[in-house]
């Protein structure tokens, strides 16, 4: 029997670079298109510590400084009932059907879930946040959550917090499998325009306050060079 082939994407998405789009189109184009150098010190620091997790909840090994009084919690987490899967990857096809994170062909959503335990029908789902507290970050875990629905479909309930583990603070939310056709439906919503820059060839840039910080500076509303100069003063002061 011949596989049927289809159509690659016309392009591949994940929530963070949905919310760049929303940002900044021309700063999407530089970085997922152009390839810019998205990466600053902050965002390694993060990694590390998420390596430090995942290497805690897998090989039982000394949590960083930083995330030690994390440690009751995490051992918790740990003898909860249920399968753990740390720092998975998860990723679907156009046809909603799960597919390998790197099949560059048929790969259409991409996302992660930092610590999940599925148990029966019930899933729990934590991100791991080292930035600011933002309360208003449903949709992103929404978006996890669909993708958690698609790798395991006797999942009825998930159950997510996001701790953002630097401030102590915990925010919960929970997806059901009961809403997912109305979760879809707000990101297709969201897609429109990004396929539409696609299909058009159409980025442009939108001033914002993070102009500051983005890395592509060809961008005429780049502020950098300023923010890195008023940064230096404070320093020197």
């Amino acid at each position: 029997m011949t596989a049927v082939r289809y159509p690659k994407p016309l392009f591949a998405w994940s929530y963070s670079g949905l919310s760049m789009y929303e940002n900044c189109p021309r700063k999407y184009w530089a970085v997922k298109i152009k390839k810019v150098d998205d990466g600053n010190a902050y965002n390694r620091q993060g990694d590390g510590e998420h390596v430090s997790i995942e290497r805690f909840f897998k090989m039982n090994m000394p949590l960083a400084e930083v995330l030690l009084p994390l440690q009751p919690l995490f051992e918790r987490i740990r003898a909860a009932p249920g399968e753990t899967y740390t720092e998975q990857q998860l990723c679907i096809d156009e046809r909603f059907v799960p597919c390998k994170y790197k099949d560059w062909d048929n790969a259409w959503l991409r996302g992660a879930g930092d610590l999940v335990k599925v148990n029966g029908s019930v899933a729990t789902y934590f991100d791991w946040k080292s930035g600011k507290v933002r309360k208003e970050i449903e949709d992103q875990v929404d978006l996890t959550g669909l993708l958690l629905l698609r790798h395991y479909p006797a999942v009825q309930t998930i159950k997510a917090g996001v701790l953002y583990y630097r401030h102590g603070v915990m925010v919960p939310h929970i997806v059901q499998r009961a809403d997912e056709q109305r979760l879809w439906n707000s990101f297709f919503a969201r897609l429109a325009p990004l396929k539409e820059s696609y299909e058009t060839d159409s980025w442009p840039a939108t001033p914002n306050p993070l102009c500051g910080w983005c890395p592509y500076r060809a961008c005429p509303h780049n502020t950098t060079a300023e923010r890195e100069a008023r940064d230096a003063a404070k320093a020197a002061k």
